[in-house]
């Protein structure tokens, strides 16, 4: 499956945005925020939104898509955000006129691709944590106060998923520090 750069996604967006008539709000989550916003650099092979697609986007998306300039852009399947996350959206300027692209603050962000664990999903919150760090206390406290109570298959899961998320962004230690306060395995990163 073909994957998008930065550029082949801004490029892709400001012809929706040329194709549309009035303004129109897009809320990206994934790997095309950590992309569009915070500058990681692995490519996306989607643009998977919070929202539902308005319709006169969806209408642009698939014009373009026809004349094979696509990028494919769709509800995420499966996401889930820190409560209130959408207050804390952020706007993406990539001079656009009409699209407005919101994305989720850095946290939430981090956040929300811990929750499956993949090592890709961390690879590139590590990566945005690097181009600008992310404060520990922060990031805990947003996952104890708006995350930790959600409804999920195994809240363990969870807490070691971030346990992980904080030993590869602040070291062993700190990992081990909320992994015990929390009740799950202690995490050991290997050095990369």
């Amino acid at each position: 499956m073909k994957r998008y750069s930065r550029a082949e996604l801004v490029t892709f967006l400001r012809r929706v945005d040329a194709l549309l008539t009035k303004r129109e709000v897009l809320e990206v989550v994934g790997g095309a925020a950590a992309v569009l916003k915070y500058g990681a650099s692995a490519p996306t092979r989607d643009i998977d939104t919070w929202n539902r697609v308005p319709k006169a986007v969806q209408d642009a998306v698939d014009a373009i898509g026809a004349m094979g300039q696509g990028v494919p852009l769709a509800p995420a399947g499966v996401a889930e955000i820190p409560n209130d996350a959408e207050l804390r959206f952020k706007t993406v300027s990539i001079g656009l006129k009409k699209l407005v692209v919101r994305v989720p603050d850095r946290y939430d962000l981090a956040l929300s691709k811990t929750i499956r664990g993949y090592d890709n999903d961390l690879q590139v919150i590590k990566e945005v944590h690097e181009k600008k760090p992310l404060s520990l206390k922060r990031l805990v406290t947003l996952f104890e106060t708006e995350m930790d109570g959600m409804v999920t298959k195994d809240k363990r899961a969870l807490r070691l998923n971030v346990a992980v998320l904080v030993a590869t962004l602040f070291g062993d230690e700190e990992g081990e520090k909320v992994a015990l306060r929390w009740g799950v395995a202690v995490p050991r990163i290997k050095k990369r």
